[in-house]
């Protein structure tokens, strides 16, 4: 999937995504779903395995590539 946009322009948030080298364009690929809470576990860029809580998740929006 590619990042397309993220509805939540909070600081705090956009400083999470940043932290993470997570910006608007960026491929990223789903490796695994957590079965309890929902987290992804994601690989993008040079990071192999990124896990992204579902709160996190929930905010942004992704097209299929």
């Amino acid at each position: 999937v590619r990042l397309r946009s993220v509805n939540d322009a909070s600081t705090e948030f956009l400083i999470f995504l940043n932290n993470r080298g997570l910006r608007l364009g960026l491929k990223l690929r789903v490796r695994a779903v957590e079965p309890f809470e929902g987290s992804l576990v994601i690989r993008y860029g040079r990071r192999q395995a990124e896990t992204l809580p579902h709160t996190v998740c929930d905010r942004l929006l992704v097209e299929r590539v």
